[in-house]
């Protein structure tokens, strides 16, 4: 994404990790994730991440620290969903998972497309997963 927020990040859960079964040390995962890495940077670039969720699902997104690892149950340094943005205020400078899937109510193998706009840049790199 540019300065602007453009292009958002689209996509979908559907055929992606299907390893992550457990998130922010309280929400299971029901379907497949999709996985990004970003870099938050002081001084901000941004103010808040908006999401929306296409059918089939309802989509929840979770924000856990690289240091912590992917799928470690870490705790989550936020969350969001197709009504609660992720606001900039709330996640400190670092490297993170913006983990994208559906809520831990959904039906299991629940998934679906998604859409997530930033208002500004957001450095976002995907990543490969094994998980033993």
């Amino acid at each position: 994404m540019d300065a602007t927020g453009s292009p958002a990040l689209a996509g979908t859960t559907c055929g992606h990790e299907t390893g992550i079964v457990g998130t922010c040390q309280t929400f299971t995962a029901p379907g497949a994730a999709y996985v990004v890495r970003i870099n938050v940077i002081a001084p901000a670039t941004f103010t808040d991440i908006a999401f929306t969720g296409g059918p089939g699902y309802t989509l929840a997104a979770y924000l856990v620290p690289e240091a912590s690892g992917c799928n470690a149950n870490a705790a989550c340094t936020t969350t969001g969903d197709g009504t609660t943005h992720m606001l900039h205020v709330d996640i400190p400078p670092g490297a993170y998972y913006l983990i994208i899937t559906g809520a831990d109510f959904d039906a299991p193998g629940s998934c679906g497309t998604f859409t997530a706009a930033s208002n500004g840049f957001l450095p976002v790199t995907l990543q490969s997963f094994n998980i033993d």
